[in-house]
């Protein structure tokens, strides 16, 4: 049976340890990152245009500090990256537009007007994210504005857990973001980078995977076709039966 080590921040890793659960599927917790909310300048209402979510965090920490989302986006059209962002914004009572696969900037661009001349445009997101997207609606003539509401900071190497799982035949490392793949390599002793990179991998995107690929990653690599909890349990099933462990 595959042994996962779960790599997400706290949040998250907790609704995809329910879900493991159920399914029956071992794990190991080591959290490579912390979610730290950061304050933003109180915004008003749009009253036209588009709003932007890039990520389930970015619609959290949003959220805790504006008094109703709901109301906030009463007059706008709002767009999700990732279905789990949508389901997100569904609990605020926001319903959410969420492009086909992939989930990605590219995708949500294409569903917009080639002119976007005087649109006023919000990017809801974490600090140091993906500028794909604000770069896209500005070459449409939009007027942007990026609201930082969150961002990553990496946690000390989880030496635990990392003693565990490396004992395992069976594991493989959950990586769904750049910034999970950026701790994971800064804060691996230089003693173990060795075991790491020869570790199996369950990744979120073709972004992460080049980049693991680029370090020198050599266990195999799954990229998961959706980027939430079903889409890692669905690999994980996979391998099992293929016994591909």
């Amino acid at each position: 049976m595959a042994t996962l080590l779960n790599t997400r921040p706290s949040l998250q890793a907790q609704e995809l340890n329910k879900v493991l659960d159920e399914n029956k599927l071992d794990y190991i917790n080591c959290p490579a990152i912390n979610i730290k909310q950061v304050s933003f300048s109180q915004q008003k209402p749009l009253q036209s245009g588009y709003a932007f979510f890039i990520s389930v965090n970015a619609v959290i920490h949003f959220m805790a500090q504006v008094q109703s989302g709901e109301d906030f986006f009463k007059q706008t059209t709002v767009y999700a990256i990732g279905k789990a962002t949508q389901e997100q914004l569904a609990k605020y009572n926001i319903k959410a537009i969420t492009p086909f696969l992939p989930f990605n900037s590219n995708s949500v661009l294409k569903l917009l007007p080639n002119s976007l001349k005087n649109i006023s445009c919000l990017v809801i997101k974490g600090q140091n994210g993906l500028k794909d997207l604000t770069a896209g609606l500005m070459a449409k003539k939009a007027t942007v504005t990026e609201i930082i509401c969150y961002k990553r900071l990496a946690n000390p190497f989880c030496s635990k857990a990392w003693g565990r799982f490396k004992q395992l035949q069976k594991g493989v490392i959950l990586i769904t973001s750049v910034e999970i793949i950026n701790s994971i390599i800064l804060k691996t002793p230089t003693k173990e980078m060795d075991t790491l990179l020869k570790m199996r991998a369950i990744v979120f995107s073709e972004r992460i995977q080049i980049k693991i690929l680029e370090l020198g990653w050599q266990g195999c690599v799954y990229l998961t076709k959706e980027q939430n909890n079903m889409a890692i349990i669905k690999i994980l099933k996979k391998i099992r039966t293929q016994n591909d462990l």
